[in-house]
């Protein structure tokens, strides 16, 4: 006979980028139960400025604080003043500087889940940032985002799904990860005949089968 159950756990993957700052600096999106990542969407440039966060739960639609993107240096412009089809309308570039600095949606279908996450690290202003990023999900790739060096990294997970992102932030996005739920399948196989242990009381099975004990029995002990 066998039987089994799902126990969940939760894996952290990362952290890329800048591995240290002040507490204001911290970051993170968590989807809720039941609630699933409907679009992403991602400041960038020269680097990766900011990112915000939108989901949907029964039908209604939730957008995070936008997490980078300070009010110092090249940051992006929030305001929406041009589209364009690209990525198969899937990825829509929604704003734009002169200097080139544009904001871009990655739309996910519903049936659609990241499951890998690519990006490079540079250096602005004299701290570790993430440069570029690019999105792998079970239908396609999303990106890249920003300018990618040389220092690359991946974020991969076969099984599980996607549950928080976390990092930190300031004028930039200076480091991201994530946290995946994943299950692990614990199976019974049996019952046999066995010594059962109750708050330190010991009790034995009753014997089952053996007409004749002409063979030495063997005794297995557990710990």
């Amino acid at each position: 006979m066998h039987a089994g159950c799902k126990v969940e756990k939760f894996i952290r993957i990362g952290t890329w980028g800048r591995q240290g700052g002040d507490p204001q600096e911290y970051w993170s999106f968590q989807l809720e139960q039941d609630t699933y990542l409907s679009k992403i969407t991602i400041g960038h440039g020269k680097t990766i400025h900011s990112l915000t966060f939108t989901s949907k739960y029964k039908g209604l639609v939730h957008t995070s604080k936008t997490v980078g993107g300070g009010t110092n240096g090249d940051n992006v412009n929030p305001v929406v003043t041009s589209e364009s089809t690209s990525f198969l309308n899937l990825t829509r570039k929604v704003s734009g500087w002169a200097s080139g600095h544009k904001v871009s949606e990655v739309i996910l279908a519903d049936d659609e889940q990241i499951i890998s996450i690519d990006g490079s690290i540079g250096t602005r202003e004299g701290y570790k940032t993430i440069s570029s990023l690019s999105l792998m999900t079970n239908k396609r790739t999303h990106g890249p985002f920003g300018k990618a060096t040389d220092t690359q990294f991946t974020l991969p997970w076969e099984e599980g799904s996607l549950v928080s992102f976390y990092g930190l932030a300031g004028n930039y996005i200076d480091s991201i990860g994530v946290f995946v739920k994943a299950y692990e399948q614990i199976i019974r196989v049996g019952t046999w005949g066995k010594t059962q242990e109750h708050r330190g009381l010991l009790q034995n099975s009753k014997l089952a089968g053996g007409w004749k004990l002409e063979e030495t029995p063997t005794e297995v002990m557990f710990d």
